[in-house]
C-alpha cells in the first residue's frame, strides 16, 4: 500500500516537474554541446527505456493493487477488450513518436539532439515520451506472460 501510494506520488510530481520546467525543453539546443552532454542524453534516453522495463515487469502487480484500490473483483470482457485496444493505441502512437522523436538515432548518439523542438507543447512532449515508455512497458509485460504460458505448458509436459 505505502508502495503505491509513494510511486503515485513520484509519477505527480515527475509530471509536476516537467510541466513546471518546459522552458528547459525549448532551450536546451542553444550553447554548445560536448560529448559529455551527448552521452548525458543518451544515457538519460536508456534509463526511461529501463524504467519503463521495470514497470512492465510491475505491470501485472500495478494491475492487481487498481483492482483492490477500485473494488473491481471480477473480470469483465468488455473491459479487458476496451483496455487491450487502448493499449495498442498507446502502443501505435508511441511508435509514431519514437520516429518521430527520432529515438533511435538518440539512443545510438548518432544524433542526439536531433528535432526536439518540432512543437513547442510541453504536454505533446510528456505524451511522447510516456507512449514511448509504453511500448516498452507493453512489450515487457505481454512478453512475460508469453513466458509464464510457455512455462506452463512445459511443465504440463514433463
Amino acid at each position: 500500500m505505502k508502495d503505491d501510494v509513494v510511486g503515485a506520488v513520484v509519477l505527480l510530481l515527475f509530471i509536476f516537474h516537467n510541466l513546471m520546467n518546459g522552458r528547459w525543453y525549448k532551450v536546451i539546443l542553444k550553447g554548445s554541446h560536448h560529448l559529455r552532454r551527448k552521452l548525458q542524453i543518451a544515457i538519460n534516453l536508456l534509463f526511461l527505456v529501463t524504467m519503463a522495463v521495470h514497470v512492465g515487469f510491475s505491470w501485472f502487480m500495478i494491475i492487481n493493487s487498481v483492482r483492490r484500490k477500485t473494488g473491481i473483483s471480477g473480470t469483465s470482457r468488455i473491459r479487458t477488450i476496451g483496455l487491450r485496444i487502448l493499449a495498442v493505441l498507446i502502443v501505435a502512437y508511441g511508435v509514431h513518436a519514437s520516429f518521430k522523436r527520432e529515438m533511435g538515432s538518440k539512443l545510438f548518439i548518432y544524433n542526439p539532439f536531433g528535432n526536439w523542438f518540432k512543437d513547442h507543447s510541453t504536454v505533446v512532449f510528456l505524451i511522447d515520451y510516456l507512449s514511448i515508455m509504453g511500448i516498452y512497458i507493453c512489450g515487457t509485460h505481454y512478453a512475460l506472460k508469453f513466458i509464464q504460458k510457455q512455462e506452463t505448458r512445459a511443465g504440463q509436459t514433463i
